[in-house]
């Protein structure tokens, strides 16, 4: 069996990334119902090559294990990774609940 990671055509990277550039990446988080973990591919020039929505969850909790966030940037060659989640329900108090998250 082969892997190989196809690279389709397509706009090129934006010439520089900031960390003010990650908004316009992760606006479309803002409209989902349910919560999304999406993981976003960074060249060695910190400009987003591509993305990976890793979790799709439900309202509350979406359940992301590290192996699903680094396999796609491990197969498209990422030197960065930079990921990101949306709260639907509104309430950012529930970002208290990651500091429970397994140290692993």
């Amino acid at each position: 069996m082969r892997l190989v990671l196809v690279k389709e055509p397509g706009p090129k990277p934006s010439s520089s990334f900031t960390p003010d550039d990650l908004g316009k990446f992760v606006e479309p988080l803002k409209h989902y119902s349910e919560e999304h973990f999406v993981c976003f591919h960074l060249d060695v020039k910190h400009q987003v090559t591509g993305y990976q929505i890793v979790s799709h969850g439900t309202l509350s909790a979406s359940l992301v294990h590290p192996r699903e966030v680094f396999k796609a940037a491990l197969v498209a060659n990422t030197h960065t990774i930079i990921v990101a989640h949306n709260h639907p329900t509104g309430h950012w108090s529930l970002a208290e609940k990651i500091s429970t998250l397994p140290k692993r």
